[in-house]
């Protein structure tokens, strides 16, 4: 027999058993995770507890726990009950505690709020740290499957069809419920207590209120499909033309160290009325509001426009007509053969002629303004460039003008350049978000519970990015010292 082996003896007594702290490596992201929680305020987790009853597991533990599950892309209850048992890194946060599976359901459940508050402390923590410039700061969304099924699909016809049949039925059964009351207070005596509720009335009783809740909501949006399992999830179209329930997820990153600074969760298929809540959100979590922002074609709408402008925001999008307009009309007097002079706020026609400013009109919050020609009587291509009247008029919306701007803007050199930092920040975090840590679909249904679920894993990916920098910088594991 070889003896040129260690000695192995599993059930090898300890006189001095070693810390928990002493078994995990010293370059582990649990450190970090660990040290920065410790410092943030979770005195609104607390405000939840009462002071009676049977001490409650520490907020600060179970945050750690969860946190740390998220980062590793682990999200079942039951499998984080069981590392907390079995895996040193979750024995060493949990302090050898082991709550259940319901009890870290329970709590990742009744503090969605929380992790909001979560989600805002720890973007200002890596702003403290200087992981967050605001230089730039890239905006997109993408969308995520909802916790509802496509068997759980209604259309309002049926959810109408199937209230009214359990309507009937319910009537059905109260008259049955009714008649057998009768019969037994004949045979036995009158003293029951009439409060039983037969199990098939409140089945069918509790199925008639969320058919109606259901009805009630759908008349309310105007939608003509919802879902039963979470009505507040829409039908959305995915990459690669794939549908299916889901939520659309907002993200704003920063470009120094792809730091997410706003997050949230809405129910509209499109980006379009996004820019704004998510600039705002950035300002509100940051305290600063950035130098420059930028986003893709999808929220150019006139009123993000609009916001832009007024608030004078540098900002970096392109208009969803951008490629299709490139190629130009062989016309010789389409409105893109109509030169602009800012200075003079005047139109000068392929003919040389100046459309003087006619008037200014507010049309849903844009400015419309109408140019007109005093020269067309007389121009001998009159026929071919006006084509009602006998002035050519061009009618340009405030929109029209920031949209010319803005295309002369991402043409040079130098705002091609900043554009193409879209790409380069936002795109890499949503794959982060998705492809390492798992997070392809929402857990719990509602959209308060899906925004609360994403805050959480917003404030994952950003411990991820502490953790990064922290290791990088002398000494190890002092994240405090990162610039």
């Amino acid at each position: 027999m070889n003896s040129n082996f260690r000695d192995y003896c599993p059930d090898q007594a300890w006189v001095f058993p070693p810390a928990l702290s002493d078994l995990i490596a010293p370059d582990d992201p649990l450190h970090v995770f660990s040290e920065a929680i410790d410092r943030l305020d979770l005195s609104a987790f607390y405000a939840r507890y009462s002071k009676e009853g049977s001490p409650a597991y520490h907020p600060r533990m179970m945050v750690k726990v969860l946190a740390y599950a998220y980062s590793l892309g682990l999200r079942s209850s039951r499998r984080i009950a069981s590392l907390v048992r079995y895996d040193v890194r979750f024995m060493y946060l949990a302090g050898l505690q082991q709550p259940d599976f319901r009890t870290l359901s329970d709590f990742r459940l009744r503090h969605l709020p929380e992790f909001t508050q979560f989600f805002e402390q720890i973007v200002k923590l890596c702003r403290e740290l200087g992981l967050v410039a605001l230089d730039h700061v890239a905006i997109d969304g993408t969308k995520m499957e909802a916790n509802a099924a496509w068997t759980a699909s209604r259309t309002r016809d049926r959810i109408e069809a199937e209230s009214e049949a359990l309507r009937a039925h319910i009537t059905a059964l109260l008259a049955e419920a009714e008649a057998v009351d009768q019969q037994e207070d004949a045979q036995f005596g009158s003293d029951r207590s009439g409060t039983e509720l037969p199990q098939e009335l409140a089945q069918a009783q509790n199925r008639k209120q969320k058919i109606d809740a259901a009805l009630n909501k759908i008349q309310k949006q105007g939608d003509q499909k919802i879902n039963l399992t979470d009505p507040d999830a829409r039908v959305m179209r995915h990459y690669g033309g794939k549908q299916d329930w889901s939520y659309n997820a907002q993200v704003a990153v920063d470009a120094q160290s792809q730091v997410i600074v706003a997050a949230e969760v809405v129910t509209e298929c499109t980006d379009q009325h996004q820019l704004a809540p998510m600039y705002h959100q950035v300002v509100a979590n940051t305290g600063q509001a950035p130098t420059e922002i930028s986003a893709d074609a999808g929220y150019a709408t006139g009123s993000s426009q609009v916001f832009l402008e007024e608030n004078s925001i540098d900002a970096y999008m392109p208009d969803q007509y951008l490629e299709t307009d490139k190629v130009k009309s062989d016309a010789p007097f389409t409105r893109d053969k109509f030169s602009y002079d800012a200075q003079k706020d005047a139109f000068t026609c392929p003919e040389g002629k100046i459309l003087k400013l006619l008037q200014v009109r507010r049309q849903q919050g844009i400015n419309i303004r109408t140019y007109r020609c005093a020269h067309c009587p007389a121009c001998p291509h009159q026929r071919q460039c006006v084509l009602h009247g006998k002035r050519r008029t061009l009618k340009v919306s405030q929109t029209e003008i920031f949209r010319d701007a803005m295309r002369v803007k991402l043409a040079s050199p130098e705002g091609h350049r900043k554009y193409q930092k879209r790409q380069a920040t936002v795109e890499p975090v949503i794959g982060h978000l998705k492809c390492v840590l798992g997070f392809r679909s929402f857990l719990l249904r509602g959209l308060r519970k899906a925004q609360g679920e994403f805050h959480l894993i917003a404030s994952v990916h950003n411990l991820r990015k502490m953790c990064f920098a922290a290791l990088k910088a002398p000494p190890p594991g002092c994240y405090a010292t990162v610039n």
